[in-house]
């Protein structure tokens, strides 16, 4: 009964602030921006015996503007630096009228497509959401933090 205990309090100590931006790849006439980075995932509390539950962030969103006259664009996406064992992190971009989001998708490392097909758009804002996991096995980290980019660019 001890060591359910020490894992609940284990789990209240893991933060892991996650922060996003976005670059333009050089399309012509496009734009791509974010309204800002996702509050800090902190778990705060744990059921005793059961794994954590996974933590989800609505609030970010992102407007798109594809002008290039070379054919669609997509968005990918990938991490700074690499997710501490035992966990993840899903974002999941809504698309344009017309283009498909292939989300949720496991970020890290290697750019990822997450919206594709975004055809000529005089702008739109859409939703993100990212969804933070954490197993037992992380175990305590300290605070942490992963950049987010998002590069738009021509499709496919």
């Amino acid at each position: 009964m001890t060591s359910v205990k020490r894992y609940a309090l284990v789990l209240c100590t893991f933060v892991l602030p996650m922060f996003g931006w976005a670059k333009d790849a050089g399309a012509q006439s496009t734009a791509l921006t974010v309204s800002g980075s996702p509050a800090p995932f902190t778990v705060t509390t744990a059921v005793a015996g059961s794994q954590p539950i996974p933590l989800t962030d609505a609030i970010t969103t992102y407007f798109v503007k594809a002008k290039n006259a070379a054919g669609p664009q997509k968005i990918t996406a990938h991490l700074d630096s690499p997710m501490p064992a035992g966990t993840t992190l899903t974002i999941t971009m809504s698309a344009p009228s017309g283009a498909t989001s292939l989300g949720p998708v496991t970020l890290d490392m290697t750019d990822r497509d997450i919206v594709i097909n975004i055809a000529r758009d005089n702008g739109s804002t859409n939703g993100i959401t990212y969804v933070f996991t954490a197993t037992v096995s992380a175990g305590v980290l300290a605070p942490q933090t992963r950049t987010v980019t998002l590069t738009e660019s021509s499709y496919p």
